[in-house]
C-alpha cells in the first residue's frame, strides 16, 4: 500500500538506521494517549470506526514494525528529516524534496484520513502513519544531521543516568537510541521510585514498560503548568483548511525539533559537543528530561488538533458523515 505521492527507492540509509525506533513503544504510546485525552466525542466516534475498534495507543507503534518488512521498507525515510551539517534548522525545499520526509508524509497522509473517496483500509493506513509520524517529528534527533545519521553514528557506552538503567539491554549504544528510549525509561524509573517512596501503588495498564506513569504526569502538567501553552502549541497545525498554512505550521514544528537537536541532544548544557565514546551522566539526563517531556506533550496535543481539523474539513465538504465509514 503506497502513499498518495510517488514512492521513491529507499536509500542505503535504511540499512544504517535499521535499529532506530523513534521514541520507542513507550514514547509513541504516550503521545497517542495524550492525543486521545484531547479528542472531541465526534472525532473519537469517527476514529473508533476507522480504527477497527483498537485505540490510538495500540495503533501508534505499527509503522516502526512495518518499515522493517519487505513490503514496508519503502516508508523508512518518512520517519525522519535530515538537515545538512550542523544547520540546526529545517528547510522544506532542501530537507524534504518532493515531500519525501516526515512532515511531507504528515501533510499528504492527513488528507486521506477522513476522505470519503478513499477506501476504509487506506484511511486506516494513513491514520496509523499520521499518529506515528506526528510523534516522530517531535523527537529532536528525528530532525537532525544527516552527517551522523541522526546521532546513530555517535556511538557511546550505556548511559550512566542511574543504576536502574542497567536494566536497559544495550551495553553499547548510540546517541539516537538514548533519545528514542533511554531518557524515557529513566524518567519512568524515577517516577516509579518516587511512588514507592510515597507508599502509593496506583493502577496502570502495562503495554511495554510502565508508560502510563509518564502519561499521567504529562497530562497533569498539561492541565496545570502547561495549560496556557496548549492552544499556542496546537495553533501551529490548526489551519488544515489552507494547505500552504498547514505546511507552514508543520515547518514550525520541525524547526522546533531541529533547534532542540543541537541545543539539547548534540550538546551538553555547557555547549560542548557530545562525541563518540562519551559516557552520558545524570547531569545530561536531567537537562534532557524536561525537553523530552515537553516534546511528548506537544506531540500529543498537536496530534489531537490535526485529527480534529481533518474531520472538520471532511464534514464541511458536504460529505455525509456515514459515508466516511463504509
Amino acid at each position: 500500500m503506497m502513499s498518495s505521492f510517488n514512492v521513491q527507492v529507499l536509500c542505503v540509509l535504511a540499512e544504517l538506521l535499521g535499529g532506530a525506533l523513534a521514541w520507542g513503544p513507550d514514547g509513541h504510546t504516550i503521545v497517542a494517549h495524550i492525543a486521545d485525552y484531547y479528542l472531541s466525542p465526534d472525532v473519537k466516534a469517527a476514529l473508533n470506526t476507522d480504527l477497527y475498534e483498537i485505540s490510538l495507543d495500540e495503533a501508534s507503534d505499527w509503522p516502526d514494525d512495518y518499515d522493517h518488512t519487505p513490503e514496508g521498507k519503502w516508508s523508512f525515510d518518512l520517519h525522519f528529516i535530515n538537515y545538512h551539517g550542523r544547520a540546526c534548522k529545517f528547510d522544506w525545499a532542501t530537507d524534504c524534496k518532493d515531500d519525501w520526509c516526515n512532515v511531507g508524509a504528515i501533510a499528504n497522509y492527513t488528507k486521506q484520513i477522513f476522505d470519503p473517496s478513499v477506501s476504509k483500509a487506506d484511511r486506516f493506513f494513513a491514520l496509523k502513519f499520521v499518529i506515528h509520524m506526528v510523534g516522530d517529528v517531535h523527537q529532536p534527533l528525528h530532525v537532525s544531521s544527516g552527517d551522523d545519521i541522526g546521532g546513530n553514528a555517535i556511538t557511546i557506552p550505556r548511559p550512566h543516568f542511574s543504576t536502574k538503567l542497567s536494566r536497559w539491554s544495550h551495553s553499547k549504544t548510540n546517541l539516537h537510541a538514548v533519545w528514542d528510549e533511554a531518557i524515557i525509561l529513566q524518567d519512568l524509573y524515577d517516577i516509579e521510585d518516587n511512588i514507592t517512596l510515597l507508599g502509593a501503588s496506583p493502577p496502570y495498564h502495562v503495554h511495554y514498560h510502565k508508560w502510563q506513569l509518564l502519561a499521567d504526569k504529562l497530562e497533569k502538567k498539561l492541565g496545570d503548568e502547561w495549560a496556557a501553552d496548549v492552544k499556542t502549541w496546537q495553533a501551529a497545525v490548526a489551519n488544515f483548511q489552507d494547505e500552504a498554512d498547514y505546511r507552514k505550521g508543520l515547518s514550525i514544528v520541525a524547526e522546533e525539533s531541529a533547534e532542540l537537536s543541537c541545543k539539547a541532544a548534540y550538546n551538553y548544557p555547557d555547549g560542548s559537543a557530545v562525541q563518540s565514546g562519551d559516557i552520558l551522566d545524570r547531569a545530561y539526563y536531567l537537562a534532557a528530561k524536561p525537553v523530552v517531556e515537553q516534546q511528548l506533550a506537544k506531540g500529543g496535543v498537536r496530534l489531537a488538533q490535526i485529527l480534529e481539523e481533518t474531520l472538520k474539513r471532511s464534514l464541511r465538504s458536504g460529505a455525509p458523515t456515514a459515508s466516511l465509514f463504509v
